[in-house]
This record gives structure tokens, sequence and C-alpha cells, in this order.
């Protein structure tokens, strides 16, 4: 997992923005089905890798650049889940690298996201997806660090958005931390995946500054 562990604070700013949600138009697809043609030749990163499974459904879309970027390290806990030994992490690591060596257009660097994020130039990505800690001051930490990295007509997506028919599950308000970030940052947040055929699993969802691209990830 990707980013620091914090005391997470579930925040209520953000339910006027939730509620709107059922008024969206989800993505029909799972988030491994997105079509690829939003992603041919751009310039994309994944923060928060593990073992580097939806990486490789990241690279068969065919973009110009991946950057594949975890802490790959044990770290506390606020849900009541035990992190992984770092040797795990190490073994998982070690895998990642080896699973993309044949890729010349894949980079894997091993840093915490937000210290990752100042590596690179503002505009730098057409997208980046987020699947790192799933709590209220991780995920906002990440959207903060990354958001200025995208160019001005691309996109974020993310994992673990929990629609409000979800149970509620500790240590993850992806939901709420996304919208707030939309509401206080001029970032539109879009649509959710339905995650078809299995309608119970957690949602990935998009943001973006840019209203072409809006429509364009809405027309999916």
């Amino acid at each position: 997992m990707v980013g620091r562990t914090f005391i997470s604070v579930a925040s209520t700013k953000a339910s006027a923005e939730i509620r709107k949600e059922s008024q969206e138009k989800m993505i029909p697809y799972h988030r491994e089905q997105i079509p690829h043609d939003i992603f041919v030749d751009t310039i994309g990163a994944e923060i928060g890798v593990l073992n580097g499974e939806f990486a490789e459904v990241l690279i068969a879309k065919k973009p110009k650049h991946l950057t594949l970027i975890d802490a790959w390290a044990t770290q506390p806990r606020t849900d009541n889940c035990t992190s992984a030994q770092q040797n795990v992490h190490d073994d998982r690591y070690e895998a990642v690298k080896k699973k993309f060596s044949q890729y010349d257009n894949v980079e894997v660097i091993k840093s915490y996201s937000h210290e990752a994020a100042r590596l690179f130039e503002d505009h730098t990505f057409d997208w980046v997806y987020i699947d790192a800690l799933h709590n209220y001051k991780s995920v906002t930490q990440d959207l903060t660090a990354w958001a200025p990295k995208i160019k001005p007509t691309g996109w974020i997506w993310g994992h673990d958005y929990r629609t409000k028919d979800f149970k509620p599950k500790a240590d993850v308000q992806v939901r709420e931390a996304v919208h707030d970030f939309c509401k206080h940052n001029d970032w539109q947040f879009v649509d959710y995946t339905s995650e078809t055929p299995d309608l119970k699993k957690p949602k990935s969802y998009f943001i973006t500054q840019d209203p072409n691209t809006a429509q364009r990830i809405k027309s999916l």
C-alpha cells in the first residue's frame, strides 16, 4: 500500500455531494473492462501496486508510459487489519520489477505516494489511478499531491469508492474524501464504475477539471 497511515476523521462536508451520486449514471463496466480508447498513447501512473495484477490490466490498454508507485513497506493500520510483514512486501516489490522488466515503457518506483509526486513536474500525466490507503486523510493527501501533476485535459480515478448502499467499513472514507476534494479544489466528480457483473464490489471513481474529458468519460 502507498501513503502514510493517519488516524482518520470522517468528514460530513461531503454529504450534499454524496447525495448527488444517486443521480449519476454509472459507467457500465468493471474497472478492468474500461474501454482501451481513453488510455492508448497516454501517460499514466498507478499509486498502490501491491503485486501488480491491476498494473497488468493497465499496461494492456497500451499507454505510452506507465509509472508504478508503491511503498512496499509495513505500515501501522488503524482499521483492525494487520499489515503484511516486510519480507512479504520485499517479495512483492521484486516480483513486480521482474514482471514488468520486459516493458521499456514501465517504470517502477518504491516510494510513499506524496514523496513520489515530488519527482514529477506539474501536468505530466494524462491520468493517475489511486489505490493506496483508504482513510480520509490519506486519500486527501494523495489527491492533493497528484492533482497538480495531471494535464488540464486529464483525470484522476481510484479504487474503493463505496456507495451509500455499502455497509460501512472501518477506515475506508474514499467517497467522503473524493467529494470534499472536488468541492474545495474546482474538480468535478464525474462517475463511478458499476463493477458489472459483481455489483457488490467497491467502485472506481473518476474526477477531472475538464468538461470535455468529463463528457468523454460519461459516454463510455
